[in-house]
């Protein structure tokens, strides 16, 4: 088992040459000593070299590509191998195989669409190998540079480099894990990371290519056209992305105007999904423990600021009854829009998320928690640096008092949130009921909601609400 813990603490070092590249990649081959394996292969310069250096170091290698007929990976493969003179497996992927293993694969990796694009490239492979042990070149775009964001510049490739584990290495573990397979990355061992992090940035990215010092080279042992293939992503070279956006659904998005419902919302079009309609129900009961009801009027404004459709029920809010409500009104959203799934703000409450996704089973719809169990500090942050417009309509907690009601939060008002989650375990993301909040503006939104008329009820020294009384949407500059 390779160990990976020591990337955490890699620094950058002292600047070399990059001549020692060839030499501690296979001195890596060496050290796994695997007699028989196979090789994700796509005929670009990384698993090309591999398979060479496997090759000559004695290893009775079996390349496996995977993608549609006729993908770019699958031609380069096969002219690579022949070349190269290795045995290649081909995985087709195909549109109607693909419809019945997708299932499959987001159980192991999840929903997210870039995962999953990567993901399934990876699993049909997997699913052709034949041997336990299997090679990879991950690492290699981390370490020279390989990718658009880093600009040759070796402080973004550490910082890259750091990520793979919630990136990378916790996508290819739960492959290899479902079928039984142990993964070997020559790329990334301790001496070859340490080195090559460290290679002359200026060596990188030249002459318009990526990774230049690792071509160079490469280009020694294998053939050029190889060497110095520009390649796409696997998801991409594979054709994968295209197969599936088709299968991508329709969802709606139970929406409260609140700022998870709304994050949810965002969090899933960045994932290329398509977002048909915002699904509202208004609750008559102010304690309702599954709808939020400060302000739910407003939810027909941020449609309008969306230009998504609404679909609107309401609920007396007894409990477990409104549930029936919840699930007519879903069931209305399915008619109109073709919804073939929902998307929920829900960040921990597995009473809310439980009854979700029961009515989502018993409609044959998927359901979507986009923010499960995210780190609720670090999420509030990140909307409030993406611009978000937040503001609190109640608050019902020791340590706030009516100054919190109504206005604009700010990254200074969070830290005050941590500070009175330390002194009296509220909950930062007001989970727990400690507040309720209302979006006013998001990166999404067409438009911008002005509050023009509000005033605030207090029923206690902790306890304050806002009733909004007028608002009006202005166009974004």
């Amino acid at each position: 088992m390779q160990d990976y813990e020591f990337i955490k603490k890699l620094e950058l070092g002292e600047k070399n040459d990059g001549s020692k590249i060839l030499m501690l990649l296979e001195q890596s081959i060496k050290k796994i000593g695997v007699i028989k394996a196979d090789l994700m292969f796509s005929g670009g310069v990384d698993s090309t070299l591999l398979a060479q250096l496997l090759k000559n170091n004695g290893c009775d290698i079996t390349l496996i590509v995977a993608g549609t007929k006729n993908s770019p990976d699958v031609i380069t493969a096969k002219n690579a191998a022949e070349q190269l003179r290795l045995k290649l497996v081909i995985s087709e992927i195909t549109q109607q195989s693909l419809e019945a293993e997708l299932p499959k694969i987001k159980r192991i990796v999840g929903n997210n669409f870039v995962t999953l694009s990567i993901a399934t490239t990876y699993y049909y492979a997997l699913k052709k190998s034949e041997n336990k042990i299997v090679f990879s070149g991950l690492g290699s775009e981390d370490l020279f540079s390989g990718y658009q964001k880093y600009e040759g510049k070796n402080r973004k490739c550490l910082q890259g480099l750091k990520q793979i584990f919630t990136r990378d290495l916790k996508r290819d573990s739960a492959l290899v894990k479902h079928f039984k397979k142990t993964m070997r990355t020559p790329f990334l061992d301790k001496e070859l990371v340490e080195y090559a992090i460290n290679t002359d940035e200026k060596l990188k990215v030249k002459n318009n290519y990526k990774k230049w010092v690792l071509r160079k080279h490469a280009e020694t042992i294998i053939p050029k056209e190889f060497a110095w293939r520009k390649r796409k992503a696997a998801q991409y070279g594979s054709g994968v992305v295209k197969m599936l956006k088709k299968q991508k659904p329709a969802l709606g998005v139970l929406f409260t105007g609140g700022k998870d419902s709304t994050a949810a919302l965002h969090k899933m079009v960045k994932q290329k999904f398509e977002i048909t309609c915002l699904i509202s129900l208004k609750s008559k009961n102010p304690d309702s423990y599954m709808f939020h009801t400060p302000n739910i009027d407003l939810v027909k404004y941020q449609s309008q600021a969306l230009n998504i459709p609404l679909i609107t029920g309401n609920t007396e809010g007894v409990k477990e009854k409104e549930l029936l409500d919840l699930e007519l009104v879903i069931k209305n959203a399915v008619k109109k829009h073709g919804i073939r799934g929902i998307i929920t703000g829900a960040l921990y409450s597995e009473y809310q998320a439980s009854r979700i996704q029961k009515i989502c089973e018993k409609l044959n719809l998927k359901c979507y928690n986009p923010l499960w169990h995210v780190n609720q500090y670090d999420y509030f942050k990140k909307l409030l640096k993406e611009n978000y417009e937040i503001v609190f309509s109640s608050v019902a907690a020791l340590g706030f008092d009516e100054s919190w009601v109504g206005k604009k939060i700010t990254l200074k008002d969070l830290e005050k949130l941590k500070k009175l989650e330390k002194k009296h375990g509220l909950n930062v993301a007001g989970e727990g009921g400690e507040f309720e909040s209302l979006v006013l503006d998001a990166p999404l939104f067409k438009k911008k909601l002005i509050i023009t008329d509000s005033k605030i009820i207090s029923e206690s020294e902790h306890n304050h609400k806002m009733i909004v009384k007028k608002v009006k949407l202005i166009n974004k500059r």
